[in-house]
């Protein structure tokens, strides 16, 4: 994700949905029906996948499934993305969930229906309700990812695929930087004056080197790569993904 690229107005907005589906057999039934109305779909397997879609195209709505997705902890990073109308189906409703997945930004949340023509209906009549709803351009966060690391400034949040990591805001200041970054090399430096506030007498290169090896013990293991985060001898540090 190379920071955020222009919308495809050749992608055909009202004909095409996005669908963040773990079950193929539950999609192939779905998109049948759907495509029998004129209407075709994307599908996907993860909430980073769907990010990375709707940063590049619109879609008539991006449907979640969420028996078989984890879609809570990045929903309100996606829709801080698009402007496409996000409804979540479950089969287990509950008053609870349904009030969280509304205020993380989610259009509907319901219980899915035994047919795919009560699903269509139930969208279609939402969509309706939504139509006149403006697609105005927005600020977009600042996301980047790579390596299935999920890293937003705006909400200063990390995730590992769908694993959130704690991080110190000096720790998630040299994160954020290095990817930002990626591929190219920073000075101790360049570093300590991107997350340090006080720069009093602390020694640079070992208050980056510290920090460094802290996150490399929150990450590495997860993307079970030790070098994620490379010393160049005498140079400095640059994050490989």
């Amino acid at each position: 994700m190379e920071g955020i690229q222009p919308k495809d107005d050749d992608f055909k907005v009202n004909r095409i949905y996005l669908a963040v589906e773990g079950n193929a057999a539950v999609h192939k039934r779905e998109s049948s029906f759907w495509l029998s109305k004129g209407v075709s779909s994307v599908r996907v397997l993860s909430m980073n996948e769907a990010i990375e879609k709707v940063l590049s195209n619109h879609f008539l709505f991006v449907g979640i499934n969420s028996d078989n997705v984890i879609y809570k902890p990045k929903l309100k990073l996606l829709c801080d993305v698009t402007s496409d109308p996000i409804f979540i189906a479950t089969s287990l409703y509950s008053k609870q969930e349904h009030a969280e997945a509304s205020s993380l930004g989610a259009e509907l949340f319901g219980e899915v229906f035994d047919t795919p023509e009560g699903n269509y209906q139930a969208l279609t009549d939402k969509l309706n309700q939504l139509n006149e709803r403006s697609r105005q351009s927005m600020p977009i966060p600042e996301l980047i990812l790579s390596r299935n690391i999920l890293i937003s400034q705006t909400h200063r949040q990390v995730f590992f695929d769908d694993q959130e990591i704690k991080l110190t805001k000096i720790d998630f200041d040299i994160l954020y930087l290095l990817m930002s970054n990626r591929k190219h090399v920073l000075s101790p430096e360049q570093i300590y004056s991107h997350a340090w506030e006080d720069r009093g007498d602390a020694s640079v290169d070992n208050s980056v080197r510290s920090a460094i090896k802290r996150l490399r013990k929150k990450i590495a293991g997860l993307v079970n790569d030790d070098c994620i985060i490379e010393n160049v001898r005498g140079v400095g540090y640059r994050f490989t993904g």
